[in-house]
């Protein structure tokens, strides 16, 4: 599976955005995201990801929506629950974060809504934690 980095190009630099980990930083060039996404993942949870497992999506400056290859995911609801849905892309927020873009139904209503990845696990994926996929604050949007 892999883990996903948002790189975007500013006027000198890159700026990349980790949602497993929900962090930015800086990055010198597309080509150094990958490791530099590997190892700040590793500094921050002690779990080592292969950087050939990155998965680096450009955003130009003024994109407010990445679409993304649908992907069934489990997801934790605001009552506690979790429910099948589908992430069908990455949506930029206000602090240039992204966050996961989600489908799902709870007792006959669709939702469709932004949330930190902490919030989502791949269906059948190897592991069921939200690093799995990409997460990390436990506050969603309506």
């Amino acid at each position: 599976m892999k883990y996903t980095v948002i790189l975007e190009s500013r006027r000198v630099d890159w700026y990349m955005h980790v949602p497993a980990l929900n962090r930015g930083l800086r990055a010198n060039s597309p080509a150094d995201a990958p490791m530099r996404a590997a190892h700040l993942h590793w500094a921050e949870t002690g779990e080592a990801i292969d950087p050939q497992h990155v998965d680096v999506l450009q955003a130009a400056a003024g994109d407010i929506l990445l679409p993304a290859a649908p992907l069934e995911v489990s997801i934790l609801h605001q009552d506690g629950a979790c429910y099948p849905g589908r992430h069908i892309g990455w949506l930029r927020q206000r602090d240039r974060s992204w966050r996961a873009l989600v489908c799902y139904l709870v007792a006959g209503v669709q939702w469709e809504r932004a949330l930190p990845a902490s919030r989502l696990a791949i269906v059948g994926g190897p592991s069921t934690s939200p690093s799995a996929h990409v997460p990390a604050d436990p506050s969603g949007t309506r």
